[in-house]
């Protein structure tokens, strides 16, 4: 492939313009007082959204080892984003969850995120299509047990 010609790896395509993304939400994270950037948007929209029943299941699917999203659900406690409740059938579990104040961020971000996502040559409509040709690309990935490993915040 000549070097003028841009590269068409599908893999290569998602990895560096998913890097952009959680770049933009990075930095409209840490503007509205997250301190953890995209570490802790990611925890508070997992929470709003999926309602994980464990740390375990969270950590899982925000990629985030045990040690990492402790310290998050830390400081994200002492700052009233989330609360950890007891688990009624297991007094030895905490459930974390997002306390209203958490939600209401977790939506500010979200609309100001969607604002960075607008990109200039691109439409709404190519971007609507994108996401969900992602969102399929996502489902047909996890219907063919292909599951992402290793740590992606």
């Amino acid at each position: 492939m000549p070097a003028d010609e841009p590269c068409e790896d599908l893999a290569w395509l998602l990895l560096r313009n998913g890097q952009r993304l959680q770049a933009a939400t990075d930095r409209v994270a840490r503007e509205h007082g997250l301190a953890g950037g995209l570490r802790d948007y990611v925890v508070l929209l997992l929470l709003t959204r999926e309602q994980p029943r464990t740390q375990a299941l969270l950590g899982q699917l925000a990629g985030v080892d045990k040690t990492t999203l402790t310290a998050v659900l830390d400081r994200m406690e002492r700052d009233g984003l989330i609360e950890r409740r007891l688990d009624p059938n297991n007094r030895r579990v905490r459930i974390p969850v997002a306390t209203p104040r958490g939600q209401r961020l977790q939506r500010t971000i979200t609309a100001s995120r969607r604002a960075a996502e607008e990109v200039p040559g691109m439409t709404a409509a190519e971007i609507r299509t994108l996401r969900k040709l992602l969102l399929r690309l996502d489902g047909a990935c996890e219907a063919a047990g292909m599951k992402f490993t290793g740590s992606c915040l």
